[in-house]
């Protein structure tokens, strides 16, 4: 899976912003919107090797923090979400396999993350 940093561009009435959310170990990204504020979702991996599943929402010009919301040592394969979320929340959606080494078998699940609108 490739990694690298996370870089958001938004448009601004005077052109295009760009700021770094992450550093570098990011993933897959996607982008939603909630009433005013945009969310965007991303996949982490940490230094032990384990997936985050993330959020960094942008309102009123600014990033807030990372929060996470979901971990362990699954494999995403894809991150979705839908282009416009009610007023109240943003989700995500994603599916994640688990490597069952000792038993030879990959177990799968699509899950699916309600963030409230704050």
């Amino acid at each position: 899976e490739p990694l690298g940093p996370l870089h958001a561009a938004w448009q601004t009435g005077s052109g295009w912003k760009v700021e770094t959310l992450e550093p570098g170990g990011v993933g897959e990204s996607i982008m939603t919107a909630s009433g005013d504020v945009a969310f965007c979702f991303y996949v982490k991996r940490t230094d032990a090797g384990e997936r985050e599943v993330r959020c960094r929402r942008l309102k009123d010009g600014k990033w807030g923090p990372s929060e996470l919301l979901a971990a362990g040592p699954f494999r995403i394969n894809h991150l979705a979400a839908p282009q416009t979320c009610p007023p109240s929340y943003a989700c995500v959606l994603y599916d994640e396999f688990i490597d069952m080494a000792k038993r030879r078998t990959v177990t799968s699940a699509v899950r699916f993350i309600r963030v409230p609108n704050k």
